[in-house]
């Protein structure tokens, strides 16, 4: 019995496991850099939805701010109102292009609730306008938490 092994069957052996090698590694890499890709997405994602939210939480303090002077004052500008709103609606539509669906319906009702304090003079209104922008504020506030995965942090 003869065990050789013909210099052309080692060599056609070698390529084949080469290429092999070569496929699995590509593969693994390609795979790896799609997680990357992946995640990196998700991450400018998770930053564009935080940039918005923090855009708008300080034009709400503004509006909430002006609220408050004209309860405490009895000065309501029109010009200052006329402004204040505009960027409250425009930044709560910056929400609704860039954040979940579970953050647009919070958004919009504490944009309205805003928009009534600056506007109307709601019955409830008259006691504490922290009152009443309470629940929708916390309502938003909430939702922006969890659209930045801060209950699932505090779980986890």
């Amino acid at each position: 019995m003869d065990w050789s092994i013909d210099p052309t069957l080692a060599s056609l052996a070698g390529v084949a496991l080469g290429s092999t090698g070569t496929l699995v590694g590509q593969y693994l890499s390609t795979r790896a850099s799609a997680r990357q890709a992946a995640t990196e997405r998700a991450q400018a994602l998770r930053a564009e939805r935080k940039d918005a939210i923090l855009r708008f939480l300080a034009v709400a303090q503004e509006a909430e701010s002006i609220a408050e002077r004209w309860q405490n004052h009895g000065e309501r500008e029109q010009t200052e109102a006329l402004a204040i709103t505009h960027r409250v609606w425009q930044v709560q539509k910056e929400l609704e292009i860039v954040c979940s669906r579970q953050l647009r319906e919070p958004a919009f009702l504490f944009t309205r609730s805003l928009r009534d304090v600056i506007w109307q003079d709601p019955p409830e209104l008259q006691a504490s306008l922290w009152a009443w922008l309470r629940e929708p504020r916390d309502i938003f506030m909430n939702a922006a938490r969890s659209e930045m995965g801060a209950d699932q942090a505090e779980k986890g």
